[in-house]
């Protein structure tokens, strides 16, 4: 049964200051994909009620926070935990995003391990439904105001937007119901399809491979496909052709596509096999590519012939300074910040919320940027096959303060290199580009230390590089028709969602 608050707590509801003057909990976690098995068919309908639109892929302490304000008197208090990721993503577009809109978040600490024996990152919130008279604390930064990121903000906050002259960026092909196309070397049919004549035989790449192997261990291989035809393949490809009738065909039944429409009349293509896309970034023979589930974002420079899968997020080298602008601390940090869906150690990056927003600098890094990323890569390669890791045990050893590997020593202070030339080819000279080892608030004991430029610097940068965003989308949208009216759509805060129906008396209607 819906909790009917006013009924349950008339002394607190018919009083001519309605609301409760203060609510401190722990709310259930709970991911939305889990909503209808755990609580049953209504809970989706329920919680769309007190959100005031479609909840979307979030947690269900999220709905919680929601639920707070409107049971809140003005000027009264929360203090509830939430899953790591309510300040992230879309949870900020139904949560938080809409909280800050009644209120302040005058306390915020995110990132922080669970005390108890449970595998957990969580954040704490503290808000006011109204304004707070003293100074803010983000995770013990003091600050004029905390956003719906949990981060310190100015009150004319941008949210940023894609531009026009966005990276070239992608996910790789999406293989559904595909695994027969995929084989190892140890299979009868690998020698045959790798020996044929232009073969098609290509190493197949998920993202683990990158975080994992740092692509020095190619287990799987594909057929590049791509959109070829059927008769083509036939008449250029014979053993792949008999390859893909023997072992492909008898998997791609009508039955198992039956969720891919129009796939059944193409079954020997991947299900989305990017061909277009991967043409473009053919054009050069690598790109920087990423695991779309990773604990740093750090990319690679990839052949661009091989084949991979959405798992990984593919950027391409349309600018020959791209890999260095990668590496510097901007846009790692604008991945974390912007990206969304870190549970824990993992963040998974997003393309239209991140990588399609950021501004590249006008001018080109130098040269001494450009090889100190290319060193870079072809270190932390050498490193992966030498210790049989990936990029993430590199990053791990470079955010590691014993490590004295002479490698990673050397690793560290490229990244310092590639931050001082990419800030100046922003123009931004004046910035302190001084790098040390710094610990984490809340991090975990393997994850104490960061090797890294301090919170204020990295603060600074992701703020020059919104107010970028922000002049170049202005700019664009001004010199196109109907500028005023876009410009005015896509300004400051986020756009207030529906909201839900309001406790102005005892029987309310929308009331839980």
């Amino acid at each position: 049964m819906p909790f009917h608050w006013p009924l349950e707590f008339p002394e607190v509801f018919a009083r001519s200051l309605s609301g409760f003057d203060a609510l401190v909990g722990n709310p259930p976690f709970l991911g939305n994909r889990l909503w209808k098995s755990a609580m049953g068919d209504k809970l989706q309908w329920q919680c769309q009620m007190v959100l005031g639109a479609s909840p979307g892929k979030i947690d269900l302490c999220v709905v919680f926070h929601r639920r707070a304000v409107d049971l809140l008197r003005t000027d009264g208090c929360y203090g509830l935990l939430a899953t790591s990721n309510i300040a992230e993503g879309s949870a900020i577009d139904v949560g938080l995003g809409v909280v800050v809109q009644n209120g302040m978040i005058y306390f915020a600490k995110k990132g922080m391990p669970w005390p108890g024996t449970a595998a957990v990152v969580v954040a704490i919130v503290g808000f006011i439904k109204g304004e707070w008279p003293a100074e803010c604390d983000a995770d013990g930064r003091k600050c004029a105001r905390i956003g719906p990121r949990l981060e310190p903000e100015a009150s004319d906050v941008w949210a940023p937007q894609t531009l026009p002259d966005a990276l070239f960026a992608f996910e790789g092909v999406n293989n559904s119901k595909g695994l027969a196309f995929v084989i190892t070397p140890d299979s009868p049919w690998f020698e045959r399809l790798q020996n044929e004549p232009d073969s098609l035989l290509r190493p197949y790449i998920t993202g683990d491979d990158i975080t994992s192997s740092a692509l020095n261990r190619i287990g799987r291989w594909a057929l590049d496909i791509g959109d070829r035809s059927l008769d083509e393949i036939a008449r250029r490809w014979p053993i792949a052709h008999r390859f893909i009738v023997e072992e492909v065909q008898p998997t791609r039944t009508v039955a198992a596509l039956k969720s891919y429409k129009g796939l059944i009349d193409r079954w020997w293509q991947f299900w989305n096999h990017r061909a277009d896309l991967m043409r473009r970034i053919r054009q050069r023979g690598n790109f920087i590519g990423y695991s779309k589930n990773t604990k740093y974002p750090v990319g690679m420079l990839a052949p661009s012939d091989w084949i991979y899968t959405n798992k990984v997020l593919l950027i391409g080298m349309e600018r020959d300074d791209l890999y260095a602008i990668s590496l510097s601390t901007g846009f790692r940090a604008w991945l974390e910040r912007f990206s969304g869906g870190n549970l824990g150690e993992t963040l998974s990056l997003s393309i239209s919320e991140s990588v399609a927003k950021y501004p590249v600098p006008s001018s080109e890094v130098s040269r001494a940027g450009i090889d100190a990323a290319k060193r870079f890569n072809d270190l932390a390669v050498a490193f992966g096959a030498a210790h049989e890791c990936g990029l993430t045990d590199v990053m791990n050893a470079i955010h590691t303060p014993g490590e004295e590997d002479a490698t990673i020593v050397e690793l560290r202070q490229l990244l310092v290199v590639i931050d001082n030339e990419v800030t100046a080819a922003y123009g931004w000279d004046e910035l302190e580009i001084a790098y040390d080892f710094r610990e984490i608030n809340g991090g975990s004991a393997n994850d104490r230390w960061l090797w890294s430029l301090s919170q204020d610097v990295t603060a600074d940068l992701l703020g020059r590089l919104t107010a970028l965003n922000r002049e170049r989308f202005e700019a664009a949208a001004s010199s196109s028709s109907g500028a005023s009216t876009t410009t005015k759509s896509k300004r400051g805060r986020r756009p207030k969602a529906a909201s839900p129906a309001t406790l102005d008396g005892l029987f309310g209607e929308g009331e839980l």
